[in-house]
């Protein structure tokens, strides 16, 4: 068990510190007499932790009541008069973020540790979240701070590493590890949601939004359903008032992985070495705006620069259409599922290959050639 008080000035003094607790324990089941004969177990251990960490990233003086210099000028004359109104309302009772995080594992070996596994469950939440709250346009509008939300994220890690070959000369260890993870808003406050940035200034609308039930990083925008008969893109109609607006976007993707791994491999032959490792994702979505802006007529370009778009548009092959009319094609929206594509990839992180020369050439130090390379595909 182990516990810590943080203070920081970025707080009212009357909540300055925060106490963070955390505490751990291990059940070794490989020690227990009723595991002695069985011989074909090694290393059987249940864990569990729990434990609490705090973050206090505002910027300094955001709790306090400031304020901003404003100026007019009165009448005909070009005298300018300056005065001084508040730009942001204090919040005293504002404190540390915090972060609640859950773990439960099992791990062990077979057959003299020739395999051994990892598996871990985590419940990671992050409440009284450091948000803008907004003030209503009747009292001002604006925002305030305040400690409102919560996101949560869970998942399981798990590792096997397999020693394949243990010999004089020939050595083989293989290693996969890899992680699920799931995210959502719970909730965010009394905003109902919160716009990402504009990707590009008139080009596209906002196309990511966080949103209670849905995680971080989730794409919003229209669901594209086609061409129709004229050559005019089709966009799914959820509020069926028989018009497409922007209350008919909804989430449509995730920038981030649900999964994610690794896959390294070391083997020896005498002096001899190599080694490989591999990483992958899998369940993230990319927006193509790139692709859009190459296939589309937008206000920056006079004309498309997309051979494909060229070829399969409605104007030059509308039996086999894949893009709207570039005469009359009606919207095309940027944020749409038209240009989202799916993101997974497996990638060759690094190769390697050495040779350690013997010590009776070297004499005076261990001397080890090697050639490496990185992300080959």
């Amino acid at each position: 068990f182990t516990a810590r008080g943080d203070g920081s000035s970025n707080f009212a003094a009357n909540n300055k510190w925060g106490f963070f607790p955390s505490i751990a324990a291990a059940w070794d089941i490989s020690r227990e007499s009723f595991m002695q004969d069985v011989k074909g177990v090694q290393n059987l251990k249940i864990r569990a932790s729990y434990g609490v960490i705090g973050n206090q990233g505002i910027s300094s003086y955001s709790t306090l009541g400031l304020l901003g210099q404003a100026y007019t000028n009165y009448g005909t004359g070009s005298n300018l008069y300056y005065g001084y109104w508040p730009t942001s309302l204090p919040t005293p009772d504002v404190t540390w973020e915090k972060t609640k995080q859950f773990d439960l594992g099992l791990e062990f070996s077979l057959w003299n540790q020739r395999l051994s596994f990892a598996i871990d469950y985590f419940d990671k939440r992050t409440v009284d979240c450091l948000m803008n709250e907004p003030i209503p346009g009747y009292n001002g509008g604006g925002t305030y701070l305040k400690n409102v939300g919560r996101i949560d994220n869970k998942g399981v890690d798990f590792s096997v590493t397999a020693h394949l070959i243990q010999g004089r000369d020939w050595n083989w260890t293989s290693t996969l590890n890899g992680t699920y993870l799931k995210n959502e808003v719970k909730d965010l406050g009394s905003n109902e949601y919160i716009y990402g940035k504009t990707p590009a200034d008139k080009v596209a609308d906002e196309s990511s939004i966080i949103m209670p039930g849905y995680g971080i990083g989730s794409f919003y925008g229209y669901v594209w359903e086609g061409i129709d008969e004229n050559g005019k893109n089709k966009y799914k109609d959820f509020t069926g008032d028989g018009s497409i607006t922007s209350e008919d976007r909804t989430v449509i993707g995730n920038a981030n992985p649900n999964f994610t791994f690794g896959w390294n491999n070391q083997v020896s032959f005498k002096n001899w070495d190599f080694s490989m490792f591999l990483t992958g994702a899998f369940g993230a979505d990319r927006l193509n705006l790139v692709r859009y802006a190459m296939c589309t007529s937008i206000p920056d370009a006079s004309f498309i620069t997309s051979k494909e778009a060229y070829e399969y548009n409605y104007d030059v092959n509308p039996d086999n259409a894949r893009f709207a009319s570039l005469k009359d094609g009606g919207t095309n929206y940027a944020a749409s599922t038209q240009w989202l594509e799916r993101a997974n990839y497996v990638r060759l992180a690094n190769i390697s290959l050495g040779y350690t020369l013997p010590k009776k050439m070297t004499r005076f130090a261990d001397i080890r050639l090697s050639v490496s390379c990185q992300n080959l595909f």
